[in-house]
């Protein structure tokens, strides 16, 4: 029994040197084959060696160097060789609080193309580093000095400016409110009005007589027919887009429309007359 125990011991000893040899061994050329980026940053506020880095959020490598270069940061990191990131990738510092380590998120996520290759170099115009608290505080300063009695309010206009304003919406919190949850509710509506408003606005373009001052109705039928004459997609298209803001019936009129100024021939260039009509075509009265 003692003889086989022997056996065992003599046979154990080996085999467990070997196992850790093979161990120290898989880590040491494993490390070696894991891709490698290098990326420079103006500052690298709590980034340190061992700090993450991900895509999308998950950790694939870490940062192995932090080291001052100058006026700039330079980063090295190490990540997964299954990995793939695109070739035009940016590298961004990523504080998930205020305090504490931040890391380092390489984007965007890789969905196809060139392949950024190991070992290459993310120059400092595509990389970004979060708002830092004192930028946010001397921003605020900035903004009280230029608001203040050396800045737009050095004459009062700004306190002048409150005060009216002050003046003006003092008790009519209620009706601001009764005014926004109309707008709420009638938000289609609302949305169906601006969609409709670049058409609206240049019939009135077409419509206005800068002579006379006034909206000239026939100088609008006169610009309509002149256009339906040089460019008929051009109308059809502005109408069309009202109701398919996708193009695809613009496409088919174009598709299927003559060319411009193939319906006029000489009578495209004509031009329509400076006639006003200050009664809009008989909807006004006017005293002559």
């Amino acid at each position: 029994m003692s003889a086989a125990m022997s056996t065992v011991r003599r046979l154990l000893v080996p085999v467990v040197l070997l196992v850790l040899v093979v161990v120290a061994a898989f880590t040491l050329f494993g490390e070696d084959e894991r891709k490698t980026l290098t990326a420079s940053f103006p500052r690298t506020v709590s980034v340190y060696e061992g700090s993450d880095v991900r895509v999308l959020g998950v950790p694939v490598g870490t940062v192995d160097t932090v080291t001052p270069s100058g006026t700039e940061v330079v980063v090295t990191m190490s990540y997964d060789p299954e990995v793939s990131i695109p070739a035009d990738a940016k590298a961004v510092i990523i504080a998930p609080s205020i305090v504490g380590d931040r890391f380092i998120q390489i984007t965007p996520a890789y969905t196809g193309g060139e392949v950024l290759a190991s070992g290459e170099v993310i120059g400092i115009d595509r990389t970004a580093t979060p708002l830092e608290l004192d930028d946010i505080y001397e921003s605020l300063d900035d903004l009280n000095v230029a608001l203040g009695p050396n800045g737009a309010n050095k004459t009062g206009a700004l306190t002048d400016l409150l005060e009216v304003t002050a003046d003006n919406f003092g008790g009519q919190g209620a009706k601001l409110n009764r005014v926004a949850k109309v707008l709420v509710k009638q938000r289609t509506n609302l949305e169906e009005v601006l969609a409709v408003a670049p058409l609206a606005l240049n019939n009135l373009y077409l419509a206005y007589n800068p002579q006379a001052g006034t909206l000239d109705t026939n100088a609008n039928v006169s610009n309509v027919e002149n256009q339906l004459i040089n460019d008929p997609t051009l109308v059809l298209c502005t109408v069309v887009n009202s109701v398919d803001p996708t193009g695809a019936l613009c496409d088919l009129v174009r598709s299927q429309a003559p060319r411009p100024a193939a319906l006029g021939g000489q009578r495209a260039a004509r031009v329509a007359p400076d006639v006003s009509d200050p009664t809009l075509g008989g909807l006004v009265e006017v005293t002559r």
